[in-house]
Parts: C-alpha cells; sequence; structure tokens
C-alpha cells in the first residue's frame, strides 16, 4: 500500500472539515425551530368591524388582494373556542352572518391562550388570507372565509364574568 505523502495530508484533513461543517449547518438548519408567529410591522392596522364591512360590500377581488398574505393587525372579540387541537389552537372571531373568520395559533402558544373564552377580546398580528365566493357559480350565497395563520397575540383582554 502506497504511503500518504506530506503535501496531501493537509488536503485531505481540509475536505473531512469542510464536510464536517456542511453536515453541522446541515443538521442546525434542520434541528431548529418553525417560526410560529407572526412578527415585525403590520402591513395593515385596521378597524375590524370597517374591515369586514369593505370584505361583504365589495366581493369581488379587488378587496380580497389588497389583503391577500399580508400582516394584518386588529383588535376581535373571540365568537368560539374550538375543541383543542394538538397542531394548532383555533378562534372563530366574531363577524357578520356571511363572513368566517379564523385565527390559527401554533400549539406551542396554547398554555399562552389557555384562559381565553368566547367573549374575549384579542389584539393581534396575523398573517391574512382570504377566499371569496364565485358570483357566477354561488347559489347558496356562501361565505368568504378569512383564514387568520401564525397569529401572534399582542394583547388579551378578558371580559368580566
Amino acid at each position: 500500500m502506497p504511503q500518504m505523502k506530506f503535501y496531501q495530508k493537509p488536503y485531505f484533513i481540509l475536505a473531512l472539515l469542510l464536510v464536517l461543517t456542511v453536515v453541522g449547518i446541515g443538521t442546525y438548519l434542520y434541528m431548529k425551530p418553525a417560526e410560529v408567529k407572526t412578527t415585525g410591522k403590520a402591513d395593515f392596522e385596521l378597524n375590524y368591524a370597517s374591515w369586514l364591512a369593505e370584505l361583504n360590500q365589495n366581493q369581488g377581488d379587488t378587496a380580497a388582494n389588497r389583503y391577500q398574505t399580508k400582516k394584518v393587525e386588529f383588535t376581535a372579540a373571540v365568537a368560539q373556542v374550538p375543541a383543542a387541537s394538538d397542531t394548532a389552537q383555533i378562534f372563530v372571531l366574531s363577524s357578520p352572518e356571511n363572513v368566517l373568520v379564523q385565527a390559527a395559533f401554533d400549539a406551542s402558544l396554547k398554555e399562552e391562550l389557555a384562559g381565553v373564552v368566547a367573549g374575549d377580546s384579542l389584539h393581534l398580528l396575523c398573517s391574512c388570507g382570504i377566499t371569496m365566493p364565485d358570483p357566477e357559480f354561488d347559489l347558496l350565497g356562501s361565505e368568504i372565509a378569512i383564514q387568520l395563520t401564525r397569529c401572534n397575540p399582542l394583547n388579551w383582554i378578558k371580559t368580566e364574568n
């Protein structure tokens, strides 16, 4: 077996260090927890009632596209707290009859939001997704569905019992 020459050893050690560095960085990125909350400055600070009225009146794509995938900040009352889920907590916010608004929180916020009940007021920063009914095919007057994801509770006002 030929013996490794002296000038070849540093390249072998350098290649080994490079491979270990790449494996270390890959492991760190894989194990790093996902970002579960919307952070930073909101694209829109909204009055919740007027926002829903705007979407309800303007059932075209222009109102929905304006807020689609944007960060919105607002205060709304919780209408319903569905049964607990392991993946995410979801609250249904109060809204007009033909508008469904769901705010989804990561399961890691379960303890922080454990005492939220219907009637409580939440100040939220969320990423917004809006589904508008298609007027051509909508025979039943479907709901406008607003899916708020990666919600970050900025403030919580409990109702007095």
